[in-house]
C-alpha cells in the first residue's frame, strides 16, 4: 500500500464514522417534536425511549405515553422537549448514545 492509498483508507474511515454517528444524532434530535406526537408511526418499531424510571419499548408502548392525557395536558399547558446535541461514540458496529433532553 501506498501513502495515499493509506492517507485514502484513513478518510474513508472517518467518513464511515462520521457517517454512522449522523444517521444515530438525527433520529434523537427529532426526539423533542416526536414528542408531542402521539401518532404511533413518529416513533420507529424497534425503538426504545428510557427515562429515570419509566422504560417504554417498542412504537406501541411509547405512543401511548405520549399520546396520553396526562402528557397531553402538558404540552397543551406550555411544556415542551428540549433536545441538546447528544453525545455519540460509535465503536465498529456497536454505539452508545448518550442525549441531553430537558422538559
Amino acid at each position: 500500500m501506498t501513502a495515499d492509498d493509506d492517507r485514502l483508507a484513513s478518510v474513508e474511515a472517518r467518513l464511515r464514522a462520521l457517517e454512522d454517528e449522523l444517521a444515530i444524532t438525527r433520529p434523537v434530535c427529532r426526539t423533542g417534536r416526536r414528542s408531542t406526537a402521539a401518532t404511533p408511526t413518529a416513533w420507529p418499531p424497534s425503538g426504545i425511549y428510557d427515562v429515570d424510571e419509566l422504560l417504554m419499548t417498542g412504537r406501541g408502548e411509547i405512543a401511548a405515553i405520549v399520546g396520553s392525557t396526562a402528557h397531553q395536558r402538558q404540552i397543551a399547558g406550555g411544556c415542551a422537549h428540549l433536545v441538546g446535541a447528544p453525545h455519540v461514540t460509535v465503536t465498529g458496529d456497536a454505539s452508545v448514545l448518550r442525549p441531553v433532553t430537558r422538559w
